[in-house]
This record gives structure tokens, C-alpha cells and sequence, in this order.
């Protein structure tokens, strides 16, 4: 899941080759994918509009606890 489409079409061409790769602009997306499909590895970016990352993923393993995630962002503070 992630708000920038350029991020999401990254991943489909790092990954489509080898993985059946599902790309949702937003948390409630996500989840609705989350529903219909079999996912293994869930990667979030952690600040998104509506529901974060991390918000994903607890509700994600309330219903699927064997998904594997990896949580990432392009934020920086530089403090």
C-alpha cells in the first residue's frame, strides 16, 4: 500500500515477474484486497492518509495473523 503511484508501479516491475503483486492506493483498498485475496507478504508505506501503516497491519493480523509485512517510508526529519 502506498499514496504514490510511482512507488507502487516500482514494485509491480521489481516483482511482477516473480510474484503475483497486488497494489492498493489506500488503507481501505488494502484491506478490501485483503479480503478476496491470499496475501503472504504485505508491504505498507508506514504515513498514509486515513489509516497508517502500522493501523494497516493490526487489522490485517486480526483476521490473517501468518501475513508477513514490511513497513517502509520516505520520511525524513532532519533533527
Amino acid at each position: 500500500m502506498d499514496d504514490e503511484v510511482n512507488v507502487t508501479r516500482s514494485l509491480v516491475r521489481s516483482l511482477g515477474a516473480e510474484f503475483e503483486v497486488f497494489t492498493a492506493p489506500s488503507g481501505a483498498e488494502a484491506l478490501s484486497i485483503l479480503d478476496r485475496e491470499i496475501i503472504q507478504v504485505l508491504l505498507t508505506d508506514q504515513r498514509m492518509p486515513q489509516l497508517s501503516g502500522v493501523e494497516l497491519l493490526q487489522r490485517a493480523w486480526a483476521t490473517h495473523p501468518l501475513i508477513r509485512a514490511i513497513v517502509f517510508s520516505g520520511y525524513t526529519d532532519p533533527a
